[in-house]
């Protein structure tokens, strides 16, 4: 139990960060974080407005968790790392990348993410403007990448496997049957929702922006 006159932001962002680990989004709500800290819901209302400033605040603490890319890397590692922490602090919350997903394109919980993309870019003398493109792409295929591993897991739990060319003449897509075996395993068994996949895409994304410096700084 939390006495209200202790109680802070930090704490109850806490409290409904662990509630939303372990009971989904759905499992949050403003009765469920104050019972969790021995208060009661109004007591909330000192510190965040709402419900919808509760998420939001969630949203920040989760990404503050990503360590920033070391500013003397080069900078396509720093962009990188930016990936790798994001996607490793959405993997360790999977319950609240759907949460990050569906925040505006630009809340507190991001700026540090712009504010490194924004530092690296300048090592290669490209303008700001272009930081906040790169780190936005990142950004958003990271997410999006996490949020298609979550449903992923979440299908084959409640469906079972699936065969992908069971309605399909294979006649009309004789590339693709060439390589049945390879796509039943890359989709039944998760192959494009693994850490290489997310990886490979990375890595490409990653030498587009090399290569779009190279063309636009000569």
């Amino acid at each position: 139990r939390v006495r209200h006159r202790d109680l802070s932001r930090p704490q109850i962002l806490q409290a409904a960060l662990d509630l939303i680990d372990a009971r989904g989004l759905e499992g949050c709500t403003m009765q469920a974080v104050a019972g969790s800290l021995g208060v009661t819901a109004k007591a909330l209302y000192r510190h965040v407005a709402d419900k919808d400033a509760l998420l939001r605040g969630v949203a920040d603490l989760a990404l503050s968790g990503a360590v920033l890319p070391d500013p003397s890397a080069r900078w396509t590692d720093q962009l990188k790392q930016i990936g790798l922490e994001l996607k490793r602090v959405l993997d360790a919350h999977p319950n609240v990348t759907p949460l990050c997903a569906r925040r505006a394109s630009v809340f507190p919980g991001v700026i540090p993410i712009a504010d490194s993309a924004i530092r690296a870019v300048s090592c290669a003398s490209l303008p700001p403007e272009t930081g906040i493109r790169f780190g936005h792409a990142i950004t958003n295929y990271t997410l999006g990448f996490c949020l298609d591993a979550a449903d992923h897991a979440l299908n084959v739990a409640e469906e079972g496997l699936e065969d992908p060319f069971e309605d399909v003449e294979l006649h009309l897509v004789p590339h693709a049957a060439q390589q049945a075996a390879f796509l039943r395993e890359f989709a039944n068994y998760g192959g494009y929702a693994s850490p290489e996949q997310y990886l490979f895409g990375l890595d490409l994304m990653v030498a587009g922006f090399e290569a779009w410096a190279r063309d636009h700084t000569a």
